[in-house]
């Protein structure tokens, strides 16, 4: 049996119905489950070229704003060479102040090769510029051209601490270069950040969209005792980011305070996710195997506690165990999913969300994980799991309803 209840979501997630009207986001295909993104503000004033291609300016090229081709909205920009020297761009710069040293900048864009540079390499290119030292650029890895919209995207972080500028290249500037080639650019965002997150919109000025929040009521689900929690993600950032300088991004969080909380991690120290309990002062942490996934890879995080133990895993493998026999009491009525009370957030996609109230067992882990990137429903959790696994509830990650499970009950004959 279920019964259907209700999220509390901020309304600034990535969500379904953001991707189906195609104006921003991550330009994924639906269903593509829920990002509960950091707040974020692109300052790139014209990144989709809805009304005109102001604000750029051009080496060796033009620049022409179309609408029979776009990744979001209805127009995008046509970006050709000229012909000239032997490499062709656009550019942008934004004005920025105060101490700027360490400060973190990612650049992004969604490029789509035509006719002649298809197959061949763009980058990406940073500048950051002013005060008493010469400008310094940096490049991105080549990303190879296709005839299909693909994201791009370089981060940089300042060296110098009185820079006045960043400068923003979109373009190519490698060798190969055909006669009158060109390449289509949408989505162009520029944000003070350590990833790129989905794009925000802009069309004569800078836009800004808050933090994504997601909380799940905890009552009847699991204890502070007892329980487990199963999630499938499409990851954002890379098993070696450290998207919030030395804090983790945090896919679980249930908590009062520092001393009562049980939340799942990512621990950028040694990339690993790991199941954290705290109670009375001691802290206990279980860790999974080290990762090495990149931006757009799917996997299936697991973790479970019980009276006296921690667990924790990644796909099918094994869990990996540890011993912890303290229990925090946890009085807070609502968990955080995809963030640690709207910080440090997991900077990725939910395809779908399990607790259990149960215990799981290796097995129940790789079954977990055979359900891949489509959600599983109330029966195949039940069918597929040990019966002492429990499954308490399931989100599908299309919106803010989840199902509330109620293990089936089953009446034993005996012959004779």
């Amino acid at each position: 049996m279920s019964i259907a209840r209700t999220l509390t979501l901020s309304g600034n997630e990535i969500t379904d119905a953001v991707r189906t009207t195609a104006v921003e986001g991550d330009g994924l295909t639906p269903p593509a489950g829920v990002g509960p993104w950091p707040a974020a503000t692109n300052l790139v004033t014209n990144g989709g070229f809805e009304t005109n291609t102001t604000g750029w300016a051009l080496n060796n090229a033009t620049l022409t704003r179309i609408t029979t081709d776009a990744k979001f909205g209805s127009a995008c920009a046509r970006l050709q060479w000229n012909n000239a020297s032997t490499f062709y761009q656009a550019q942008t710069t934004f004005t920025i102040s105060g101490s700027t040293a360490g400060r973190q900048y990612t650049g992004s864009y969604w490029v789509k090769g035509e006719g002649d540079s298809v197959g061949k390499a763009v980058v990406i290119r940073l500048a950051e510029e002013g005060g008493t030292q010469a400008p310094v650029s940096y490049d991105s890895a080549p990303f190879t051209l296709t005839d299909d919209w693909q994201r791009v995207s370089l981060t940089i972080t300042v060296a110098e601490d009185d820079r006045t500028a960043i400068r923003y290249f979109v373009g190519r500037r490698l060798t190969s270069l055909a006669a009158d080639e060109s390449l289509l650019v949408d989505g162009i965002q520029l944000e003070e950040s350590s990833v790129a997150t989905p794009y925000i919109e802009t069309d004569g000025s800078t836009e800004s969209r808050a933090a994504g929040r997601v909380q799940m009521p905890v009552a009847g689900l699991f204890t502070a005792t007892q329980g487990a929690v199963a999630a499938r993600l499409r990851t954002g950032i890379s098993a070696t980011a450290t998207p919030f300088g030395a804090g983790y991004p945090c896919l679980f969080t249930w908590r009062d305070d520092a001393t009562h909380e049980i939340a799942i991690q990512y621990n950028i120290d040694v990339d690993k996710w790991s199941i954290v309990r705290r109670a009375a002062g001691a802290t206990r942490v279980n860790e999974t195997n080290a990762q090495t996934f990149v931006p757009g890879d799917t996997l299936t995080v697991t973790c479970a506690w019980t009276a006296t133990t921690l667990k924790a895993t990644t796909n099918a493998t094994a869990f990996n165990s540890g011993a912890d026999a303290n229990i925090p009491d946890i009085a807070a009525a609502d968990a955080d999913v995809g963030s640690f009370t709207n910080t440090n957030w997991v900077d990725s996609n939910v395809l779908w969300f399990a607790t259990f109230a149960g215990t799981l067992t290796d097995d129940d882990a790789a079954a977990l994980d055979a359900f891949g990137d489509t959600p599983p429903t109330s029966a195949q959790l039940f069918n597929a799991l040990s019966a002492k696994s429990l499954p308490t509830s399931l989100w599908v990650a299309e919106d803010s309803e989840y199902l509330e499970l109620e293990t089936p009950s089953y009446t034993v004959y005996t012959f004779i």
